[in-house]
Formats: structure tokens, sequence, C-alpha cells
């Protein structure tokens, strides 16, 4: 059995054909092709940004709103924690938006008064989402 092929070996040839090229995802030669794919990933990184920050927690809320009566005749002075917040005029009441905390109240009396104005001094327990009232003098 001696032969072209050597002793005792048999020669086989395979050949894979196939009939269309495989698609291309991305070529680096197709400029249009590289302008969606900028485009998409433009998007994407825009997309994710946006559900990365529109993901945040509920925040608690912090803020309560205190309602100040004045039930006298005579205007006063309204501070917080020092701070001027306005005038009340007699038989008044305004509405406050605070911070949640421990806060420091002043109420005095602008007019009205003999010797001594009336001074309200107190100190309030604010707590987030609620309302609160503290009437005076």
């Amino acid at each position: 059995m001696a032969g072209a092929g050597g002793a005792g070996c048999i020669r086989l040839n395979f050949e894979l054909k196939t009939k269309s090229k495989p698609p291309i995802i991305f070529s680096h030669n197709n400029k249009y092709q590289m302008k969606h794919l900028q485009t998409f990933l433009a998007l994407c990184l825009i997309l994710g940004a946006m559900t990365f920050y529109s993901c945040e927690k509920d925040d608690p809320c912090l803020n309560a709103t205190v309602r100040f009566t004045n039930t006298s005749s005579n205007p006063y002075d309204l501070k917080v924690d020092g701070d001027f917040i306005q005038r009340l005029s007699g038989n008044t009441f305004t509405e406050v938006e605070l911070f949640e905390g421990r806060r420091n109240v002043r109420l005095e009396q602008v007019s009205g008064f003999i010797l001594f104005p009336t001074i309200v001094e107190t100190t309030m327990s604010v707590f987030g989402c609620q309302e609160q009232e503290l009437v005076f003098p």
C-alpha cells in the first residue's frame, strides 16, 4: 500500500465555505457607524447620570410651620435665634417655616407700654413636618 500519501495514510481535505460574511457590528473605517455609536454612548451616559441622580432617597421633612399669634392690640417684634423675623401688628398672626431643632424665640412689645415693654422669651422644640403654634402675650 505504498502511495503518494505515504504508507497507510489517508489524506482528507475539508474546506469550509460560507455563503455570506458574518455581520460587522463595528467597523473602524465606517464614519456613519462611528457617528451613531458616539451618539448612542452619549445617550447612555446621559440616561445613566439622570437615573443615578434621580434615585435620591426620600428626604425626611426637616422644616416645620410655626404660627405666632399676637392676641394683644399692640405690635410685637419677633426674633428667632437672635434673628429678626418680622413685626406683628396687634391681633394678627404669622406663619414661619423653621428648621427642626431647639429654637430660642423672643417677642418684644414695640409700643403701647408705659414703663417697660412686655417681653416673651421661650425655647421651642421644632419637629419636622409638623405645625405648631405660640400664642402671646
